[in-house]
C-alpha cells in the first residue's frame, strides 16, 4: 500500500512539473519622434500628419524582443503601424528590445525589461529620429 501511495505521489509530482510556464501580458508603446522640427500644440496627431502618413512612417520601423537569457530566443518580430501598442504573452524573464528603420538598428530607450508579475504592464519605448 505504502508503495502504491508513494508511486501516485510520484506520477502526481511529476504531472506538475510539466504544467505551462506562468506568463503575463506587456504592452509594448513603441513612440517614434520627433516627426517634424517644430509640432503645432492643436494637433492632435504629430505634426498634424493624417493615419495613413503614420502608419507609412511607421511601418518602416520592425520590432523584435529577444530573451536576455537565452539571445537567439526570438519572442516578436513584425513591422510598426500607427499607434505603435504591441501586446504580447511572455514567460517571466528579462527581455532585449531591438528596434530597426529599413534595416538599420536603432537605440531605443529602454532597451531592455523584465517580465516578473502576472499583473499586464506597459512599456513605453521612445525611438529617437533625430529631427530637431
Amino acid at each position: 500500500m505504502k508503495k502504491v501511495v508513494y508511486s501516485l505521489f510520484v506520477v502526481l509530482s511529476c504531472l506538475a512539473c510539466t504544467s505551462s510556464e506562468i506568463t503575463s501580458t506587456v504592452t509594448l508603446a513603441v513612440e517614434i519622434g520627433p516627426l517634424c522640427p517644430v509640432a503645432n500644440v492643436n494637433d492632435v496627431t504629430p505634426c498634424g500628419l493624417s493615419n495613413t502618413e503614420l502608419n507609412e512612417i511607421y511601418s518602416s520601423y520592425s520590432a523584435k524582443v529577444f530573451s536576455s537569457s537565452d539571445n537567439s530566443k526570438l519572442f516578436y518580430n513584425a513591422a510598426l503601424t500607427y499607434p505603435a501598442n504591441i501586446q504580447v504573452t511572455l514567460p517571466f524573464d528579462q527581455y532585449t528590445i531591438e528596434v530597426s528603420n529599413a534595416g538599420k538598428a536603432i537605440t531605443v530607450n529602454p532597451n531592455s525589461f523584465s517580465v516578473n508579475s502576472t499583473n499586464t504592464s506597459v512599456i513605453t519605448i521612445n525611438v529617437d529620429t533625430g529631427i530637431r
